[in-house]
Order: structure tokens, then sequence, then C-alpha cells
């Protein structure tokens, strides 16, 4: 992507995340940057150069509240967009899009309806016991690959090419998931997610992101927040941020190699509508 057209998109995602962050803030809720978005405020204090995203996450009492409440306080050029309130739509996360706008990417070509967007995350708490957290994390890998199946998402579909091997394993899934029912699966996978947030015990992990031990929030990390500058303005982010980054990036204060610089979405028709 021309870096043009890039930073073009990184104002868009910008302004939708503001939205997100005031709608956040008249419920209460504390809605903070993860991932790269996160990096990007510690390392830059703004967008990675070369990132194409914007994350947020809640913890899930207050992720649940969001999207109770938000579809009703969103300005009208936004929408919420989730797994219950859109057919084809696979994630068990939210999306808030800007309306009129187009962000159609390879592997969502024949899937839900796509605008440019800013991801929502809920995080649930694993369990402290390692052999639970491998059964959930395998029960979650399971139904996800279903449900991805069943709306039609092509995870064999990388740069323009097919990984013929990815497409073949994935086969005896898509099969399966004709005879699947999506709302059942949603059930299925949502009881799954939330199964230990009861308990006092593990560390937090975002409901998509089930790669056993990759990809997780110490506990510790969201015991506060705190704002960090992130482009002209602050958003929330988790206090323990070293802890979590470093978990993700281990060394994320040093710069990738040049040639690995490069946007994770491989779009293939970007509008930006009347922006």
């Amino acid at each position: 992507m021309e870096q043009e057209i890039l930073r073009k998109l990184q104002l868009v995602q910008l302004e939708i995340a503001k939205e997100i962050k005031r709608v956040a803030e008249k419920l209460g809720l504390k809605c903070f940057l993860v991932y790269g978005t996160l990096l990007g405020a510690v390392r830059h204090q703004g967008f990675i150069p070369w990132d194409d995203d914007l994350d947020v996450g809640l913890l899930r009492k207050e992720y649940d509240a969001f999207l109770q409440k938000a579809p009703g306080l969103l300005r009208d050029a936004y929408e919420l967009v989730t797994y219950r309130s859109e057919k084809t739509y696979p994630f068990p996360f939210a999306k808030v899009m800007k309306k009129g706008t187009v962000y159609m990417e390879e592997r969502n070509q024949a899937s839900f309806r796509q605008g440019i967007f800013v991801d929502v995350f809920p995080f649930d708490r694993y369990p402290a016991d390692p052999g639970l957290k491998a059964s959930q994390s395998a029960e979650l890998r399971k139904i996800r690959a279903l449900l991805r199946a069943k709306c039609r998402y092509k995870t064999w579909k990388e740069d323009g090419k097919t990984d013929w091997k990815r497409y073949l394993k994935n086969l005896p899934v898509r099969a399966l998931s004709v005879f699947k029912n999506k709302d059942k699966l949603v059930e299925q996978y949502e009881e799954i997610t939330r199964r230990y947030d009861a308990e006092d015990g593990g560390d937090f992990f975002p409901s998509d992101m089930v790669r056993l031990g990759r990809e997780y929030i110490p506990k510790e990390s969201v015991q506060s927040f705190a704002e960090l500058p992130f482009e002209d303005t602050k958003f929330l982010c988790p206090a323990g941020y070293d802890a979590y980054l470093t978990v993700l990036y281990g060394d994320y204060m040093t710069l990738p190699p040049v040639e690995k610089r490069a946007n994770r979405h491989q779009v293939l028709r970007l509008e930006f509508g009347e922006w």
C-alpha cells in the first residue's frame, strides 16, 4: 500500500477509535489499546508507520456492556458489527465500521459487508490450571475453524496466492461446517471463552487468539490503566504494558528489519467515501 494511502487509512481508523473512546467514556468503560496499536503508542506515540489497522480491547463484562449500549450511542456515521448482528461475520470480536467506506480483504471477498474498521476485542480469563487451559484452547480452535468455514472465510489465501496445503487441510472443516448452525456455534464458542471468567486465577486472553501461551495479557498488567499519547490524542493502556508487550513481541523497542515492515492485511479494495 502506498504511504499516502496508508496514512489516509490510519487517520480514518483514528477517527473511529476516537468515537469508540467517546462512547466508552460515556458508559464508564475502560477501553484500552492492544497489540500493535499499543506498541505504536509506546514506541512511536502513534501508529507504527507501516501498520494498517487499529485494535482496542475491553475485559469481558465491560465488552458485553459496550455491545449492549454502543449501537444507541454511536454517531450516525458508524456502525457496530458482530457475529450476532451479521449473518456471515465469523469473528468472536466486534468491529466498529465507518459507513460509506470499503475495506475488502482478500480472505473476506465473499463474506460479510466490509468498511474501514477498528477491531474491538473482548478479553476473557484463562484457568490457572495448565491442563484446563490447554483443553479450553483446543476446543476454541475447533469451533473457530468451523465458524470461519461456515462464513466462507478463506484462510488459505495469502498475497494473491492459494496455499494449497492449507486449502486441502481445510476441506474437511468446510464440509463439516455445512451441517452446523452458526448461532449454535456462536453459543458454544462464548460458553467456552467465558468458562473461567468467574475464577481469580489465570491471565486474560482475546477470544479470537487462542494460540496457547502465545497471546495473552498477564493478569497483573490490567490491574490499572494509564493514558498514553497516540497521534493527536490519548488513549487508555494497560499500566503494566511492558509485561504484555514483552509477551507479544519480546524486545519490542527494537525495530524489525526493513523487509518485515509490511502491512498485515491483503487489501483488495479500499474506498474512503466522503472523507
